[in-house]
């Protein structure tokens, strides 16, 4: 009977932190909360381990309550902070769930180097398109000036006054 009562006090401990957790992972549309939280029933199990009066057990498990709650609200503090720090478009931004527990700095340096990459390789397709277009504009202008050298017929002559020479006697 002992065991059933530890493992009842030891689900419902489960259970009003699996509850905070999912009342959490609602407000995180684009993130695995659940996954990132790792909750276990092995945390209880370990708290629960070698108290002899239900007195010792219930404070056992309330004290593990406790603290897994603040985990779990540091964490979405957190990712709170974040993604704040993110842009509209997440597609720069594909393995969120794994960096999105980076501390702040650290996060916002990887998210400013990401778009900055992101910005230079448009400016860099933006600066070849440029080119490519200059390049066959020249070609274009290259060609219309042959064709129209083309249609002038064949260059006229340069007509060179005759210069009589006298030979001096």
């Amino acid at each position: 009977q002992k065991e059933s009562i530890k493992t009842n006090i030891i689900n419902d401990a489960y259970k009003l932190c699996a509850d905070h957790q999912t009342s959490i992972a609602l407000e995180f549309k684009n993130i695995n909360f659940a996954s990132l939280a790792n909750l276990s029933r092995q945390s209880f199990e370990t708290a629960c381990k070698n108290k002899r009066t239900l007195a010792s057990l219930h404070n056992a498990v309330d004290t593990e309550v406790a603290a897994i709650k603040i985990k779990l609200d540091d964490l979405a503090r957190v990712i709170r902070t974040n993604l704040t720090h993110l842009p509209d478009d997440l597609s720069l931004f594909r393995d969120l769930q794994s960096i999105i527990t980076k501390h702040e700095d650290d996060f916002v340096l990887l998210v400013e180097s990401r778009l900055a990459e992101q910005k230079r390789k448009e400016e860099a397709a933006i600066r070849a398109i440029a080119e490519a277009k200059a390049k066959e504009e020249a070609e274009a202008a290259k060609l219309a000036a042959a064709q129209e050298q083309k249609n002038l017929g064949p260059e006229p002559l340069e007509v060179i006054p005759s210069v009589k020479r006298y030979a001096a006697s």
